[in-house]
């Protein structure tokens, strides 16, 4: 279970979001915030701040649990290294909204005012990255019986986000 700290909601919501857009971009996206990301490990069955006493079994069902609500199935992570424009923040956008400052937020929670204004203006994010979601086998993603489902997975679950209306109208020029 991942650590619990003032942001840690926030960093689930967020989590979730970025598994729902891998989902339907249907292609990796880059992981670039460091405290969504600091969120991702501490979830991941294995990680060092899974709570004591869980068992390997109980973290993979946690986390499974949590993708398949997100998302509806399984997000494997991956390492992969980058730099450059991220690509996914237009589609964050129509689907969600202006990125929240989490998004900028370091491991500690102190917010990359630098890069959080460029966004803000220019609506553009230019960051590196080291992970991010591994691209699911074709075969994983298709039911077994054409069209019906295969049982595996779950629907998405709907965003629940009383912010999911506003765009980023208060970006200047």
């Amino acid at each position: 279970m991942p650590r619990q700290d003032t942001h840690h909601a926030a960093a689930a919501e967020e989590l979730a979001r970025f598994f729902q857009l891998h989902v339907a971009l249907d292609r990796p996206i880059e992981m670039w915030s460091e405290r969504i990301d600091r969120h991702w490990h501490d979830m991941l069955p294995g990680s060092e701040t899974t709570e004591p006493g869980t068992s390997s079994s109980e973290a993979h069902e946690a986390y499974d649990r949590f993708c398949i609500e997100a998302c509806g199935r399984r997000i494997t992570h991956a390492e992969g290294k980058g730099h450059g424009l991220i690509s996914w923040t237009a589609e964050y956008e129509k689907r969600f909204g202006e990125l929240p400052k989490i998004w900028f937020m370091n491991e500690g929670g102190v917010v990359d005012r630098p890069a959080r204004d460029h966004y803000l203006r220019t609506g553009m994010v230019i960051a590196s990255w080291d992970c991010g979601p591994l691209q699911p086998d074709p075969m994983e993603r298709r039911p077994k019986d054409e069209g019906k489902d295969s049982g595996k997975t779950a629907p998405p679950k709907p965003i629940r986000d009383s912010d999911k209306d506003k765009k980023t109208s208060s970006r200047a020029g």
